[in-house]
């Protein structure tokens, strides 16, 4: 028995000792606020250089040790992760700021999947998500906007919409919001869409084969120069998937078809407002 537990205290200590390795202590004072957030909670990021801390749980911290590490080719779709710090006792990851190599970085946060509600969770909470999920266009398209920052160009402005103008947004207002985050002020910057149906159509492919996970609640960000000045004939854009605090492994042959759902919806309209 005492053997046992000596094993135990043994393998307890050397679990401790992985954890500290991979989770190192610091401090968020002095750290520059993240400006650039399009959605989520605020507060959450804080600027790390040319990298960005996020706030996160032991649910989002799992991923990224276990599914980020194990699937390669999500890297792709993902921005870098440096690894797990720990402040207060609470977790925050390290990730590539997407926004730093823009002058004027337009961002967009669009909730991917026609649920909100995970496989783990109760009747209660899935009656609770379903309901809020078809009170905006999360069942009927998809996915949802979450908020959005662009630079229009041509009036020299930035407008910003929260949660309290897209929690308001309907399937008959999604080319009219897509247009405006796309737009300069004057016109829609067609090229730019262009840019975003090409990534968007390499995303569609591995949806439809090496994709191994179920997102729920996870996101698509959309970032593009809007300096128009400072760009050349070809637009710089990015397009990662962000927030994996509900992530499940799919059985056997299944693909994540609200995901899938919500991918060719914007890929649609995005192909209807690029004419």
């Amino acid at each position: 028995r005492k053997q046992k537990e000596a094993q135990g205290s043994k393998e307890g200590e050397e679990k401790k000792k992985e954890h500290d390795q991979k989770h190192s202590e610091m401090s968020v004072e002095g750290k520059e606020s993240f400006d650039n957030q399009a959605g989520g909670h605020a507060g959450a990021f804080v600027k790390d250089e040319d990298r960005i801390m996020k706030q996160t749980n032991p649910r989002e911290v799992k991923f990224y040790e276990t599914h980020y590490q194990k699937y390669e080719h999500l890297h792709d779709f993902v921005p870098h992760f440096f690894g797990v710090k720990v402040v207060d006792e609470k977790d925050w990851i390290i990730l590539q700021d997407l926004t730093a190599p823009f002058h004027r970085p337009c961002v967009l946060d669009v909730k991917m999947g026609n649920t909100s509600a995970g496989d783990n969770a109760s009747e209660e909470k899935v009656a609770s998500m379903r309901a809020k999920d078809e009170a905006s266009t999360t069942v009927a398209l998809g996915y949802r906007f979450t908020g959005f920052r662009v630079w229009q160009q041509e009036t020299q402005s930035l407008v910003v919409k929260d949660k309290t103008f897209t929690k308001k947004l309907r399937e008959e207002d999604m080319k009219e919001t897509f247009s405006l985050f796309f737009g300069n002020g004057k016109v829609i910057r067609k090229k730019v869409v262009k840019a975003f149906l090409d990534l968007l159509l390499k995303f569609k492919t591995y949806f439809e084969g090496e994709n191994k996970l179920k997102f729920i609640s996870s996101s698509l960000l959309f970032v593009y120069e809007g300096d128009e000045e400072a760009e050349d004939d070809t637009p710089h854009v990015q397009l990662k998937m962000i927030d994996f605090a509900n992530v499940f492994v799919l059985p056997d042959g299944k693909k994540d078809d609200g995901y899938l759902m919500g991918l060719n919806n914007v890929i649609k309209i995005l192909q209807e407002i690029s004419k």
